[in-house]
């Protein structure tokens, strides 16, 4: 795509895929070299890798519109940058009375998952272990799987709560 001006690139932007997203956090624990265990390491990034699936499909799917303005092509990145983690959750959970049985699955999953991400990525003193990372990527995997089941408008209420806490 080119500009208005028919000379500069348009950048369409394109959000990281959730699903590829969780693969690589199952391939970092599952498929440790041969001989090895996964480390500490390769576990707490599952863990984070899983929560950031969920976070960048919410957000995405908040943000379903073909990013067009190529007056300003950063203005649709502006809107994905948005959503702030910790805003997002305390949003979620105010407001699960707007939200399907799946939509409350999914922000209760965020939620959960958010709070594992932070004890992975921050506290030093956290071992978090393989069995446990797993059950964060299922968790992950649920929470992609309630949102894909949302209708539009349940999506349209989940995006106005993640970004303005109100449906």
């Amino acid at each position: 795509m080119t500009s208005a001006a028919g000379n500069v690139p348009f950048p369409t932007p394109t959000p990281l895929d959730p699903p590829t997203l969780l693969a690589a956090a199952e391939r970092s624990i599952n498929n440790p070299p041969v001989g090895q265990a996964a480390n500490r390491e390769a576990i707490h990034r599952a863990v984070s890798t899983a929560y950031y699936s969920v976070f960048h499909a919410s957000n995405a799917d908040a943000l379903a519109a073909v990013p067009s303005n190529r007056q300003n092509p950063g203005a649709w990145t502006d809107t994905y940058r948005e959503m702030r983690h910790g805003r997002a959750a305390r949003y979620l959970q105010r407001n699960l009375r707007h939200l399907s049985g799946p939509g409350q699955r999914l922000a209760q999953n965020f939620s959960q998952l958010k709070t594992a991400r932070e004890a992975a990525d921050y506290d030093p003193n956290t071992t978090i272990g393989l069995q446990a990372a797993q059950r964060w990527i299922r968790q992950a995997r649920s929470a992609l799987a309630a949102l894909n089941t949302l209708s539009l408008a349940e999506r349209v209420t989940l995006a106005n709560i993640t970004l303005y806490g109100r449906p």
